[in-house]
Order: structure tokens, then sequence, then C-alpha cells
């Protein structure tokens, strides 16, 4: 507990509201949320740590913390060869119980987090936090603190990527290092275990993978990168790191779907829907990429069905709903237009290659 107690205490006195996790876990302890306004006390946090002296700690990015930020860089699927191209300042650093890093810097406004920027580095900021030393990783190595230095000022490429908490951009994105096509499904496919492996929900593995796929890879009209290609992508990673909580194909996309119904910050779409580059200034009131609203409903029958709206919100003819046809052996996902059984173009192509769901 002595040690935990300088860790804590370090932090603290660094501006950093610190919050526990279960032990070898990204899970926290408490009801966190409620901690993104106003930071725990000193006493809260000594208490909580003396309650769970074996916890893992983490730190809240953000405002909370003095607009404190994270790189988290994760050599085991491309960071390695992405942080040679960026330009880091020397600044407070951590090496991860992963082999990765964690470079603190502080901004001058509250940012947005970025998943997936560049192919192994995620930007963890407002609504996010970070794992500190000495936490312990489920493989059994700790978090160790590399560089005990003061935390820097963000540079300024970092600030111009990370969209402000407003909405509307600092300045225009910095182009990331592109996935060519010939390599993008083998590229995708390395990087989606490490990403499952780090997630304990699947909607934080679809959006990982979404923000790799629309900011990192070549996306060419004449070969898109479907929805349906990188959802079976992430339900084999998801599956293969997660032996004692599978999904089957139909529950997982009617999971997704649902959460993107629900929520503004998670892109879906039909299975040949073409994934294209996400904008920073996302609008509030309509989702990226798709002209139409979905509503949705399951049949006794296992077919989830997507029916189209309007811009004035009436279904349109019966003629142009389509259902979402979910095979029984859970190996892939088929839509059809009122021929049951037909499969889509592209999904006995490249999303089949390689790997078996």
């Amino acid at each position: 507990m002595d040690d935990l107690k300088y860790f804590i205490d370090k932090y603290l006195s660094l501006g950093m509201a610190v919050i526990p996790l279960r032990k070898s876990t990204k899970i926290p302890l408490v009801k966190w949320k409620s901690f993104m306004e106003e930071a725990p006390s000193e006493a809260q946090a000594h208490e909580w740590f003396t309650k769970y002296p074996a916890a893992n700690i983490a730190a809240l990015m953000g405002r909370v913390s003095g607009n404190i930020l994270s790189v988290d860089v994760d050599f085991r699927n491309g960071g390695e060869k992405s942080i040679k191209l960026l330009e880091l300042p020397e600044t407070f650093t951590s090496r991860t119980g992963g082999g990765g890093y964690h470079f603190l810097y502080r901004s001058a406004a509250a940012c947005q987090s970025k998943i997936g920027i560049f192919p192994g580095i995620d930007l963890i900021a407002e609504g996010g936090y970070c794992v500190m030393p000495p936490s312990l990783h489920k493989s059994g190595a700790r978090y160790e603190i590399y560089k005990d230095l003061p935390i820097s000022s963000a540079p300024e490429w970092l600030t111009a990527i990370l969209p402000a908490k407003t909405g509307h951009p600092n300045s225009p994105a910095v182009p990331s290092p592109s996935i060519p096509v010939g390599r993008r499904h083998n590229s995708v496919m390395k990087i989606l275990p490490v990403y499952a492996d780090e997630s304990f929900y699947l909607t934080h593995l679809w959006k990982r993978a979404y923000g790799l796929a629309a900011n990192c890879c070549e996306l060419p009209v004449d070969a898109p990168f479907t929805v349906g290609e990188l959802f079976n992508l992430c339900l084999w990673a998801w599956n293969k790191t997660h032996p004692h909580d599978r999904f089957h194909a139909q529950t997982a996309w009617k999971l997704l779907a649902g959460a993107a119904k629900r929520r503004r910050d998670i892109c879906f779409g039909f299975v040949n829907t073409p994934i294209t580059p996400l904008l920073l200034n996302i609008p509030k009131k309509k989702q990226p990429n798709y002209p139409t609203t979905q509503s949705e409903s399951v049949s006794d029958t296992g077919t989830y069905i997507i029916q189209e709206e309007n811009e004035h919100g009436k279904e349109t003819s019966d003629e142009h709903r389509r259902a979402v046809r979910l095979s029984g052996n859970a190996q892939r996902v088929d839509i059809h237009d009122g021929v049951p059984g037909e499969d889509p173009a592209g999904m006995r192509g490249e999303a089949r290659q390689g790997f078996e769901v």
C-alpha cells in the first residue's frame, strides 16, 4: 500500500484525477463518468485504494485533469513505425504492460479522443482514461514510469488532429499514413485481435476498427471497404480473443445496429455500405455518410429488418425494404432484395479470405 500511496500522491500532485480499476484489467471499480465534471477529492482517492489495495490505477483525461491527453502507442500493431513519422517532445512517459508507451501532454483547450488516428496510435483525451503505473497487465507485466519528467505542452500538430470539445476542428486534419488496397485486408486482420484483446465491449472494438478503416486505409470508389467485411473481421477477432464471451453473427449484428441507432458516435449500415473517411465535425442530427435514417425491428423468424425512411420521416414503399438475413450457422451475413439467400457482391470475396468466423 505504501508504494501505491506514493504513485497516487504523485499523480495528484500533477493535477490528475485518478480512479481504481479491477486488478489486471481496464474496467473501472467505480462509477467514474460523474467524475469527468468534478474530480474526486484526495481523501476519496485514498479511500478507494485503501478499500481495493490490489486495484489498477487510471488517470482521467481532459478538463478534469487540467486538459491532459495521452498519446497511446502500441508497438504490436504498427505503432513502432508510426511513431517514427511523428515529432513527440519529451514529456512524462510510461511503458505499458503490453509493451507500448503512453506520452502525456497538456493542451490549451479540451479536446476529444480519436481512436486509430495512425496505425498503432490512439489519442486519448476528454471522456477517456489512461492506465497508469504500477498497474498490472493481464500478461503479468507491470506498467512502469519510463521518463519521470514534467508534463509538456502538446505539440501543434497534435492539437490540429484532435477536434475541440465543441465539435469544431481546431484546424485541418493532418493526413495519416494510408494502408494500400492490396494490403488492407491482411493489415486490418493483424491489428484487430490486438484491439479486441484490449476491448471489453464489442461496441468499443467496432468504434476502434471503424476509425482504423476510415482514417488509415485507402478507400477508392472502385474497391470499397464495406461494413460487412469489417463486421466479419471484428466478429472473428472478438471470438478469437474472448473465447468465453463469444458472439453469434446474428446477435453481434443486432447489437451493433441497435447501438448505432441509439448513439451518434457509432457508424454502421448495410452489409454493402462502403466505409468512408470520418469528418472531425460530425453533425449532431444526422449520421455521417448515410442519407437516410433507419428504423429496425426483429421478426420471429430471426430476420433483421431495416426500413429506409425518406427525409420527411415516412417509410418508403415495400419494394425498397431490405432484409439482412443472418445465416443459422453464424458464418456470414446475407442481404437480399426479394431473393432469399442471395449473396451480396463482395461477401464471398476479400471479406471471406484467410479466416473463418
